[in-house]
């Protein structure tokens, strides 16, 4: 999927009409195979390439239903499996709140919901209902300014949906930061020039994929 987006993003805008169907290809893959990346789509409304968004969509949504048509399943299926998946992957500890057994702050998730439910166990606090106002927050606020905030670099746009990909979802590993890598590529690919606020970004993206041990506190033992 990673790859997929990356093609989407570098000939999304390509003067080559060829290469900006293997985009909306590429696009459609990717959100194919983890649903999620389907909101790179956004950047299309915002370049106002509304023709290109429905082509995009329409290539995307055939190649999202012919897995359903050379097997035996179809889109409700896949809904509860995704439930289901969310509600498994988000359970092997007990949360004293909602009673049920969640994975809750483990380093193996990065998405706000785990990152919120750490601090829950932390300060023997519920904060699971404000995280998921933030949650909702953070995904209207991004694709509004992915969209609205033209002015702003292409690069930052597509960082803002990578962020949205990675921490809005009921459950996101710790492998979903390779996802990171795309803004990554547009930042260095434009010619950044060598300002502080360029090195900032540059150190930021520098800390991101540094190695962590992931060790236990023992309080959460």
């Amino acid at each position: 999927a990673v790859e997929a987006l990356l093609v989407f993003c570098l000939y999304q805008n390509s003067g080559i009409t060829k290469l900006r169907l293997v985009s909306f290809v590429a696009l459609g893959i990717a959100a194919g195979i983890k649903i999620a990346p389907a909101i790179y789509g956004a950047i299309l409304i915002r370049e106002k390439r509304y023709k290109d968004a429905l082509c995009a969509f329409i290539i995307g949504l055939i190649i999202f239903m012919v897995p359903f048509v050379l097997t035996d399943g179809n889109p409700v299926i896949m809904l509860n499996n995704i439930i289901n998946t969310t509600g498994m992957m988000s359970g092997n500890s007990f949360d004293n709140f909602s009673g049920v057994y969640r994975i809750t702050g483990h380093g193996v998730h990065v998405n706000l919901l785990n990152t919120s439910a750490f601090f829950s166990r932390l300060y023997d606090k519920n904060f699971f209902n404000i995280a998921q106002i933030l949650n909702s927050f953070i995904l209207f606020m991004g694709v509004f300014l992915a969209i609205c905030a033209t002015k702003m670099e292409y690069w930052k746009s597509v960082c803002i949906l990578t962020c949205i990909i990675i921490i809005f979802p009921g459950f996101s590993a710790v492998y979903n930061l390779i996802y990171m890598v795309i803004p990554l590529i547009l930042f260095l690919n434009s010619n950044p020039q060598k300002t502080k606020l360029n090195f900032l970004y540059l150190l930021l993206f520098i800390m991101l994929f540094m190695p962590v041990v992931n060790f236990q506190i023992p309080a959460f033992k």
